[in-house]
């Protein structure tokens, strides 16, 4: 026997439907006693919270498992798509920054060698007119040897006169 059998055994309602085997909870003073009241309106809560439970799970399980997680997984590699391409456009940089670094690492070289070069000529230029100054002053103290007179001083004949001739600029 049914508890809503019961019920309406006790109550003496004839027919039978499914109204008078669980009624609503304001109604449920009508077809019960006051024990199976409470256990009816038990049963109807708990029935009610473990179907909106299973249907809460239900609904998670679904999310989980739908264009959510797709969407989730495209954003992802989309992300590492990118990521790919920033790096890949870094490196090239990094490359042409590198190149640009050695060819100016080379024309800086190249100037280097060039005032070297252009320092050696005017040392040489230098050491030459140096000679030049020596060989003149041996020629004239020979000839002041040969004919017997004394060298003239110059107040202003010293090499700063002769340093301004072959200037370094």
């Amino acid at each position: 026997m049914e508890i809503g059998e019961t019920t309406r055994r006790w109550k003496g309602i004839g027919s039978y439907n499914e109204a008078s085997v669980i009624p609503d909870e304001e109604n449920l003073g009508q077809f019960a006693h006051p024990p199976a009241q409470k256990t009816l309106a038990r049963v109807k809560t708990a029935k009610r919270i473990s179907l909106a439970k299973a249907w809460e799970e239900n609904k998670k399980a679904m999310i989980e498992n739908s264009r959510y997680h797709k969407e989730l997984s495209a954003i992802i590699s989309w992300e590492n798509a990118k990521k790919a391409d920033v790096e890949l456009d870094m490196k090239k940089y990094e490359d042409l920054l590198e190149k640009k670094k050695a060819e100016y690492e080379e024309k800086m070289k190249n100037k280097e060698a060039k005032i070297h070069r252009r320092a050696e000529e005017k040392r040489a230029v230098v050491e030459a007119n140096k000679g030049q100054a020596l060989l003149k002053a041996e020629e004239l103290a020979g000839k002041y040897r040969e004919k017997g007179f004394n060298p003239r001083t110059v107040l202003f004949d010293c090499n700063c006169c002769l340093m301004n001739k072959y200037s370094l600029l």
